[in-house]
């Protein structure tokens, strides 16, 4: 079995990495990652790293993969971005946002959270900050071999993303692990992002009477038959092809890899 699906391009330069963004996104049983030239997308890889919830050994297998990868071991980029689906999240009204609180936001909706294992930022998105804890293992790991590397969260990816969605609709993002749904909840519809462990899939309460899925699903898998019967109407989400796929890149399923192409 390949552990790796790979496309790449012609035009990608090992010795020009100065003037290419990379970007990871690692869950729990994968580590991906894009190479970008501007808008053109130059490089793809997608690995498995097997069955675990242990984060130390998703890490020692990381290591292994960077330490023997053709230019992983490239320390400086034009810019190196980092989404984890191992971060924890929530939205406050920017009206009643205040910075110095963040952590006590992120305790309120996560109070089994150790909050000397995370990292906490924020980030505003339509009328809301997006608190994000991310785990400090996960970025000390990717920092000491890419020292100007930038976090990025996936919901604030997505709550963006979210804003072209109608009113009735909730994005999903879901990983290996998790699934976080994004909609507007209640009368004031007020912008909420939830997690939930995926292998609790049929807890999920539907708010809104659609569901657009991004992420590791397919209309085939038990998930997608789970979510179906919580929700009116459910739908793969279509990801635009961008300018800057070339030829090679045309077909990949880019709902997939949602987080990736939008961070």
């Amino acid at each position: 079995m390949n552990d790796c699906f790979k496309i790449t391009d012609d035009r990608f330069y090992a010795e020009r990495t100065d003037l290419y963004d990379l970007i990871f996104e690692i869950q729990f049983s994968r580590l991906r990652f894009m190479v970008r030239n501007g808008e053109q997308l130059l490089w793809l890889e997608d690995h498995f790293l097997g069955n675990s919830n242990d984060i130390a050994a998703c890490l020692a297998k990381c290591s292994g993969l960077i330490e023997q990868h053709a230019f992983l071991g490239i320390r400086f980029w034009k810019s190196v971005r980092l989404v984890s689906s191992l971060q924890i999240h929530t939205l406050v009204p920017a009206s009643v946002f205040e910075s110095s609180k963040a952590e006590t936001y992120l305790g309120l909706t996560h109070p089994t959270a150790s909050f000397a294992d995370f990292e906490v930022s924020t980030e505003p998105v339509l009328n809301q900050q997006v608190v994000t804890g991310t785990l400090r293992q996960v970025n000390r790991f990717f920092r000491d071999r890419y020292p100007a590397l930038v976090l990025v969260s996936s919901v604030a990816e997505g709550a963006k993303h979210f804003s072209l969605l109608g009113p009735d609709q909730t994005l999903g993002l879901i990983s290996d692990s998790f699934i976080d749904l994004i909609y507007l909840k209640g009368k004031n519809r007020t912008l909420t992002a939830e997690k939930s462990p995926a292998r609790h899939l049929r807890n999920i309460r539907a708010f809104t009477p659609a569901l657009v899925l991004f992420g590791e699903i397919t209309p085939f898998s038990v998930s997608y038959g789970i979510l179906k019967d919580k929700f009116q109407t459910i739908c793969i989400g279509d990801a635009p092809r961008q300018a800057g796929f070339s030829e090679p890149f045309q077909n990949i399923p880019a709902h997939r890899y949602f987080t990736l192409l939008h961070s």
